[in-house]
């Protein structure tokens, strides 16, 4: 029996894809760990979900893995030292686009979470390049720098960082998720936070949203705007990872 293509909805035979670019995997600087949600462990291998045709994993979806290798290798790559500010450059489309494609990836992969998967498939027009900018959709970019580990045995100071690639939904307890849900996007000092309307709001329902999200306990990040092309994020607006990101990134819901 033949199935339906995740994102043009085409039936035929599936091809296996990457949760996150198979590029992206290549300049991995160590093996990739995933985390199995059903067993609650992390193991050693490359995650990926065969519901995808070979036309859209290899034609139209490669726009997104080109880009998303080329501003890992541009600005990703290296952690960001503590005391140091970024200028992060983008193209807000391609961006967008991009971490929309991981997420609704990553969902899917879990397949836990209707709201989230419906919501993506809305918008699958726009992932493949073919739709208009969605309305509700926003991103967020926070710093992440390593923190400073006091070392009990030895005199010294050992550096702690975040230095793995991270999709997972955030369980934010504002007062509209019913309407609204965070997901993470983490490549190393780079944390992505990508709102995603799953029910009908309002303007003024989004702007609360955000507001209650900026005073929540996980700093909120930068907001990436689309009529720009880049951002610049002070030293004052990083954090280094302290506990409670830590937990948040390891407790999180694929």
């Amino acid at each position: 029996m033949s199935k339906a293509c995740a994102y043009c909805n085409v039936e035929g035979a599936m091809t296996k894809e990457h949760i996150w670019s198979k590029a992206l995997i290549k300049r991995w600087e160590s093996k990739l760990k995933t985390y199995n949600p059903k067993t609650e462990k992390f193991y050693t291998g490359e995650p990926v979900i065969k519901d995808v045709c070979a036309n859209c994993n290899n034609v139209r979806l490669s726009q997104l893995d080109q880009y998303w290798s080329e501003i890992y290798d541009a600005q990703l790559k290296n952690q960001v030292q503590r005391g140091d500010g970024v200028v992060f450059t983008y193209s807000y489309d391609l961006l967008l686009r991009s971490l929309l494609k991981i997420s609704f990836n990553s969902c899917r992969a879990t397949g836990d979470d209707r709201r989230a998967i419906a919501a993506h498939q809305k918008v699958r027009d726009y992932i493949l390049g073919e739709g208009k900018k969605p309305k509700g959709f926003s991103i967020r970019l926070q710093i992440v720098t390593p923190a400073k580990v006091i070392n009990g045995e030895k005199i010294g100071i050992d550096e702690f960082s975040h230095g793995a690639m991270r999709c997972a939904k955030i369980a934010f307890t504002g007062t509209q998720t019913n309407k609204f849900q965070i997901r993470l996007i983490a490549i190393k000092s780079f944390w992505f936070y990508l709102i995603i309307p799953i029910n009908r709001h309002t303007k003024e329902e989004k702007s609360r949203f955000v507001e209650e999200f900026k005073k929540w306990e996980i700093q909120p990040g930068v907001a990436i705007q689309p009529a720009y092309d880049k951002v610049v994020i002070p030293v004052e607006k990083t954090t280094y990872m302290h506990p409670i990101l830590l937990g948040s990134l390891l407790l999180a819901k694929p």
